[in-house]
Parts: C-alpha cells; structure tokens; sequence
C-alpha cells in the first residue's frame, strides 16, 4: 500500500511540475517542525503562527475521535523524534531483508538509505 500511494503520489508530482504539491518527509518534520511548517504554511499561501506548534497543550482540539483518545496518544506530546525508525521493532529481520528488497529502490529514490 506505502509503494503505491508513494508511486501514485511520485506520477503526479511530475505531471504537476511541483506547482501542487510539496513534498514533506516525516523525519525532517520531526526534527526540525518549526521551519517545516513554515515551509507548508508558505506552499498554502498561509500565514504561519508559532502556536501552530502548541497542538499539544488542547489535544482534544485537533482528536478527530475524541470518543477514542486512544487513537492518537502522541497528540499530546509536542513533535518529537521518538517515532524515527519505530517501524524495525514491529518486523522480524526476515521481514525487514524482505521490505528492503520490495521497497529498496524507491526508498533509495526519495533519499533514504538502505540499511
């Protein structure tokens, strides 16, 4: 699913000429929100705001299912880093050889290392 909606996505951003569309890759979100949003903010035609970073102090705001919260426990942390590569506990190293060999070269055309 991942390997397609990024193809679908990669197809349309060609035909676009990067007039519609921003790429924004998550780690550099987490890392450094701050000039990220204002990047998104400008790409919107929006003015950014520094509170737009404070989310996280009224989550329920932003908790599309507040009868869930459970859903989305990281809305009441501030953008961190902690999630970056969350995704190699979830996979035995069997799992992991095997998406890097279904996903590899794309990962490799968006700038991601193969590990």
């Amino acid at each position: 699913m991942w390997l397609t909606r990024i193809q679908v996505a990669l197809a349309y951003n060609k035909r676009a000429d990067g007039r519609k569309f921003l790429e924004v890759r998550y780690e550099d979100l987490a890392r450094t929100p701050e000039p990220i949003i204002q990047r998104v903010c400008t790409f919107l035609e929006l003015t950014y705001e520094p509170h737009m970073l404070d989310f996280h102090q009224n989550p329920d705001k932003f908790r599309g299912d507040a009868a869930r919260p459970h859903l989305h426990p990281m809305l009441t942390q501030p953008i961190n880093t902690k999630a970056i590569g969350k995704w190699h506990q979830f996979f035995a190293p069997n799992q992991q050889t095997y998406i890097h060999q279904r996903l590899g070269q794309t990962l490799a055309a968006l700038g991601y290392e193969n590990e």
